[in-house]
């Protein structure tokens, strides 16, 4: 299995792909056994407007490999050298990101995949979470001793780490068309707060009363979207727009 980063935001657990389509008007609602690469396990994580579908599948020899999947073919990505792959994301372009392991599984490394040619974005330890149309590449990059993270955007072949709210950890999470990014940076007292970053900026978007957050998804108007924590502990789906919070666990009044 690919090497475990200690990052709140790495997928786990492989389940079978399945792919849903509709319902839509006159037409029965479908599901669509992807299936796997020779083992006897997958996941889907991303699909983009052509129906192509990313995600990671175990091969026959219990590995797990990174795949695409069209038209009803699944094509494993291949790796960065080592014996386990996942895709996390891919653009309307079929640029793929995702992680793999480097070789003899010494390290794992974010890369982007487009045309049977995957490419090692570096760092130490990296894993890429999102990309955007423009090929904007995000994620998470680790220290070598793994004791500090931050988040990244990479570009044109250069990965640019930004900046943190104080704290040791931070991760990027999604991107929209504008290069607006979300994630999630640990503070200086050690909780987690949800973020944002525009032109190399880190903005925290607060929370709903506690010392937890992340904002996992943005749209093209910036509204981003994740959870956060109430002042109880408990944790509420919420919206961030414009400054303001909104807690996605209430009822409005009628």
């Amino acid at each position: 299995m690919l090497t475990r980063l200690p990052c709140k935001v790495f997928v786990g657990t492989l389940i079978t792909a399945l792919l849903y389509a509709g319902p839509a008007a006159g037409q029965y609602s479908s599901v669509t056994d992807l299936g796997h690469l020779g083992g006897d396990a997958s996941v889907a994580s991303s699909i983009n407007f052509r129906s192509q579908v990313v995600g990671a599948s175990l091969r026959e020899d219990s590995t797990q490999g990174g795949f695409i999947w069209q038209d009803g073919v699944m094509t494993d990505l291949g790796s960065l050298g080592g014996t386990a792959t996942v895709a996390y994301a891919i653009n309307a372009r079929g640029q793929v990101v995702g992680a793999s392991n480097r070789a003899e599984d010494s390290s794992v490394g974010a890369f982007v995949w487009h045309d049977g040619v995957m490419i090692d974005l570096g760092g130490a330890n990296s894993i890429a979470l999102g990309i955007n149309e423009r090929g904007q590449v995000i994620g998470q990059v680790y220290a070598a001793d793994l004791l500090s993270s931050s988040a990244f955007m990479w570009q044109a072949g250069v990965m640019t780490e930004l900046p943190r709210l104080g704290g040791n950890h931070a991760a990027a999470v999604g991107i929209n068309a504008r290069g607006q990014i979300v994630g999630q940076s640990q503070t200086a007292d050690g909780g987690y707060r949800a973020v944002m970053w525009e032109n190399g900026a880190i903005t925290d978007l607060g929370t709903l009363g506690g010392d937890d957050g992340a904002a996992y998804s943005v749209n093209a108007r910036g509204v981003a979207c994740g959870f956060s924590a109430l002042a109880s502990g408990e944790h509420r789906a919420a919206l961030y727009a414009e400054g303001d919070i909104v807690n996605l666990g209430t009822r409005a009044a009628r």
